[in-house]
């Protein structure tokens, strides 16, 4: 994936601006400090990785509302294809836009980056010079396993998590220690446990006091109970005493109750239902009289208005009334027709005499002109307009080629007096010859002279070679000789003979090829006798020799126009007589046409066009006027027949005929058949009010029925026979609900009795006196049971006081809880513990598990790398064993551990590893790698390499090289080089 364009909204600083990458893969992006590069960083990150919106705010820009951007990137699956992500849309989710239109959400986005997240991306593939400045922080003992954790996740982070891990633990628990929180809680425990026990001790005196505590309260509670339902006896009998009047009430309403009827037939609110039916009927009664004289006088009224409707012939005069209507229209039409005739006559006869043609109304119409015509008289005029052009065009271009033809020779004649003669050319071209001789003559020997001198260095070069060789072999072989006395070996002598030779053999070669280069090799002078010519002649030789070449392709040159010109002359005087041909051709069929057409004689061809055009114009008027004619006839005729009714209509049925126009009779007609119409509205009006009085009359006399029904229902119901009697057993009705109420409401007040006990009561009221005696009997065994009370109460208190010696606090209990309490909370430290524990195994197995499939082909990228960086002085870097940590190899095979390096190449090496592991990582995912200034404590040549080792970096992934320094700067193309300046569109945040 590389970044193509971003194009920024607002963020941080920069409003509304656009960075143009340019498909550019090693990109560098200068800007002194404070100009808003690692704004520019952040807003990347934003635009692949967002923010939450707390962090978002930090970003806002402080003269804009506008929060985000584009980026525009390439896919190598996809193509391009550009990122949308604004802080106040979408909760800041990003929107992907393709070139096929589609849109895409977030979580498309996260499968093109392959998963990689923002913490990821900022460990694999960027880096600054803040990491370099955490390096410098780390302790020795740390080094080599912080620099592992880089080498196998690109960030100090891994290393950071176990120290974490490992410090939690120690806090948590140690086993020989005191402090640990573990530890602590295990003592506390054991301490608890030997208080339990003491206390327990305690635990059998105290519940035999608490059980017998427990039945002297139980005595209590009953002797409690007694007193109560005493006292509740007493209540009772006081309230007996107190209902004795009311009983005597209640006895004298059930002795007037039974004197009345038990069951007494009477309808429900009786009376007042009577006296409401007899309110009602009264005015029923009254409307029906008044609608029935209503009715009476409709009926009279009605037949009145039928009897001067009944002669008049209503259908015809309708049917006359709307005949008019369309009669009118044709009036109208046939006056606009009549105005149109004439109209139309004056405009074909203004178009003939425009036309300036001899030619009467009776010959227009005859006129038939066909639909080519007009294409035919068009091309004839085209014909002659364009015949005409050629003729004249010809006898231009000949006069022209003439003109040519003749300067031309001029020319030629000009050209032929200033050519040399051949005896002074020949002389000319020896004297460049001779000079062009002596020139490459002198350079050769310059160049022999240069071969020989090299030679020399080369022959004693080679001669010592030889020399040496022959010495060695010979020193060889004495020392071979002397190894064969020593051991009487044979072999040693047959190898110092060997090699002695083959130092004689080699020296022999060397000298004899030495001599046969010398051979080849010879010196060679200036040759002598070559004329000497001076640069003045030499120049003014060729100068003469150039105008003379000039001048001779300028004369064939000009012969090739002479001939091409009398070509063209040729060419032209035959299109001349075509020419003359077609004009007798075109005359004969302008003939033709004036023959067929004898008005186009006084006519030009070139106005035969519009002619046509004018005269069909023409035409169509004529036709049309013939169609008003036809029209003309056909509506006076309509005219004349709508005439001749009216008059039969009015002839027929009486009616007045002093009128002698039309609309005069048609408006008396339209008069009487509208008070026709009146007349017989008023009839149907009439005919349905006097059936709506009929029926209202039929509702009311229905509704008198009904209500008189209602009465005597409510008589029967009451079991009488007139309204009198209907009252009388009202009254008696009304008598006995109230002594019904008088005795409920008695009951009621007296709701303390069941209904038993209420009955036993009424039956056999008790007397006063008895009552009395029970309650002076139950005071007495009150007093009985209260002494008793105080009695078991002393007891309880002296047990009371003996518990608070033995209790003191409950401490057995909050001992228990407390110990229990304890015990859950060394419960959870274990599981808190055996979670760290777990955590810090599993990222031990990764971390081996990362360091076998990963780290073997990291450190060879390292190597190379860190070889590269210290220009060939480190050869290798070795991964850490068990108990040996980073090892780096010089190129003389001398081994150092990592804390014994200085801290320039400290930071080379994790150069090295950031490098070798983006380098690894991003082999599936490509993103662009973004670097911050991290090689600002190299110096010059380091950073030259460095710059030379992203180029080839660079071949594989984007990179995007941020920087404040000048000499980085100008080691970059301008093509490669983007400049934050003052004139940009800044914002400050």
């Amino acid at each position: 994936m590389k970044l193509q364009k971003a194009t920024i909204y607002g963020f941080g600083k920069w409003v509304d601006y656009t960075i143009d990458f340019s498909n550019r893969s090693f990109l560098a992006i200068y800007g002194e400090n404070e100009s808003g590069k690692t704004t520019i960083q952040q807003f990347i990150l934003f635009m692949l990785f967002g923010l939450p919106p707390k962090d978002r705010k930090q970003f806002q820009p402080k003269t804009s509302g506008k929060l985000g951007g584009r980026l525009t990137v390439i896919d190598p699956e996809i193509g391009n294809f550009t990122i949308e992500r604004l802080g106040g849309s979408r909760n800041g989710a990003a929107v992907c836009f393709t070139p096929d239109g589609n849109e895409y959400p977030e979580e498309w986005l996260k499968e093109r980056l392959g998963g990689v997240d923002r913490k990821t991306y900022q460990s694999i593939f960027s880096f600054s010079a803040m990491d370099l400045s955490e390096l410098q922080e780390v302790k020795d003992e740390d080094l080599s396993e912080m620099l592992l954790g880089i080498g196998l996740t690109g960030s100090t982070r891994i290393q950071s998590v176990e120290k974490k891990f490992m410090q939690r633990l120690g806090e948590y628990f140690k086993p020989y220690g005191k402090n640990p929180i573990i530890n602590q809680q295990l003592i506390k425990l054991e301490k608890l446990d030997g208080e339990l026990a003491r206390l327990k001790l305690e635990e059998a005196t105290y519940r035999d006091k608490k059980n017998k505590s427990l039945e002297l309260e139980k005595n209590l509670q009953q002797i409690q109970s007694k007193i109560k339902k005493k006292k509740d006896t007493i209540i009772k009998l006081e309230r007996m005493i107190q209902t004795l009047p009311l009983v005597e009430e209640y006895i004298n309403y059930q002795h007037r109750l039974k004197q009345l009827p038990e069951d007494i037939l009477f309808p429900e609110n009786g009376v007042v239902r009577l006296q409401s039916l007899k309110e009602k009927l009264l005015p029923i009664q009254s409307e029906r009289k008044i609608s029935e004289t209503t009715k009476s006088n409709l009926l009279k009224e009605n037949k009145e208005l039928e009897s001067m409707n009944q002669n008049f012939p209503i259908e015809e005069a309708d049917k006359l009334l709307s005949y008019y209507s369309t009669y009118e229209e044709i009036h109208k039409e046939y006056s606009s027709i009549i105005k149109q005739h004439r109209k139309l006559e004056e405009e074909i006869q203004a178009g003939i005499t425009d036309l300036n043609i001899d030619m009467s109304m009776q010959e227009l119409s005859t006129l038939h002109l066909p639909f080519h015509i007009e294409n035919q008289w068009k091309e004839l005029k085209v014909q002659k307009e364009k015949l005409t052009n050629d003729k004249q065009s010809i006898v231009e271009q000949i006069h022209l080629q003439q003109l040519k033809q003749s300067r031309i020779e001029k020319e030629i004649e000009d050209i032929n007096v200033s050519l040399l003669p051949p005896e002074k050319k020949k002389e000319l071209e020896e004297i460049v010859d001779s000079h062009t001789e002596s020139k490459l003559k002198i350079a050769l020997h310059q160049k022999n002279v240069q071969k020989q001198v090299k030679w020399e260095k080369t022959k004693e070069k080679t001669s010592k070679r030889i020399s040496r060789l022959l010495i060695v072999s010979i020193i060889i072989g004495i020392v071979l000789g002397c190894m064969t006395v020593l051991t009487d070996n044979l072999l040693f002598i047959n190898l110092s003979a060997l090699i002695v030779l083959l130092g004689i053999a080699q020296y022999g070669l060397g000298k004899k090829s030495i001599q046969q280069m010398d051979l080849m090799i010879t010196d060679s002078t200036i040759p002598e006798g070559l004329p000497e010519i001076s640069d003045q002649e030499l120049n003014k030789a060729e100068r003469l020799l150039q105008i003379n070449g000039e001048n001779k392709r300028e004369l064939e040159l000009l012969q090739d126009k002479l001939r091409d010109c009398e070509i063209q002359i040729n060419h032209l005087l035959e299109q001349q007589q075509l020419l003359k041909m077609k004009e007798v051709d075109l005359s004969q069929k302008i003939s033709e046409q004036i023959h067929a057409y004898p008005f186009l004689a006084n006519q030009k061809l070139e106005y035969w066009p519009e002619l046509l055009h004018t005269l069909r114009n023409v035409l169509l008027k004529n036709k049309e006027l013939t169609e008003v004619v036809d029209k003309n006839k056909s509506l006076q005729e309509k005219i004349d027949q709508f005439h001749h009714l009216i008059e039969q209509f009015f002839k027929t049925y009486s009616f007045e005929t002093k009128l002698q126009t039309v609309q005069a009779k048609m408006e008396l007609l339209a008069s009487i058949v509208e008070e026709y119409k009146d007349r017989k509205q008023q009839i149907n009006q009439t005919t349905k009010l006097i059936k709506e009085r009929e029926k209202h009359i039929e509702e009311l006399t229905i509704t008198c029925a009904t209500i008189e029904n209602e009465i005597q229902i409510l008589l029967n119901k009451a079991n009488v026979k007139d309204e009198e009697e209907f009252y009388k057993k009202s009254n008696e009705l009304i008598e006995r609900q109230e002594l019904i109420a008088a005795s409920e409401k008695i009951i009621a007040q007296v709701n303390n009795f069941t209904p038993v006990e209420w009955e036993e009561f009424i039956e056999q009221p008790p007397l006063k006196n008895s009552l009395e005696l029970e309650i002076e009997e139950a005071n007495e065994q009150i007093n009985i049971l209260e002494e008793e009370l105080d009695k078991t109460r002393h007891q309880l208190a002296q047990l009371k006081v003996e518990f608070q010696r033995l209790e003191s606090s409950e401490a057995y209990s909050e001992k228990m809880h407390q110990f229990e309490s304890e015990k859950e909370k060394l419960t959870k430290l274990v599981r808190s513990w055996a979670i760290l524990k777990t955590a810090k195994e599993l990222l031990a197995e990764t971390k081996d598990n990362f360091r076998d499939t990963y780290l073997e082909k990291v450190l060879q990228k390292t190597s190379y790398f860190f070889g590269r960086i210290t220009n060939g002085y480190y050869s290798t870097v070795y991964p850490p064993s068990e108990y040996k940590p980073f090892i780096v190899e010089r190129n003389d095979h001398t081994r150092f551990h990592v804390n014994e390096l200085s801290q320039g190449t400290i930071n080379q090496l994790y150069v090295s590893l950031r490098l070798a592991i983006s380098d690894v990582m991003s082999e599936k995912t490509h993103l662009p790698f973004i670097i911050d200034d991290a090689f600002v404590h190299f110096d010059s040549q380091r950073n030259s390499t460095m710059i030379g080792i992203l180029e080839e970096f660079s071949t594989r992934h984007q990179i995007l090289f941020f920087t404040c320094r000048d000499e980085v700067r100008e080691s970059f193309f301008d093509k490669n080089l983007i400049q934050l300046t003052n004139m940009t569109p800044l914002v400050e945040n």
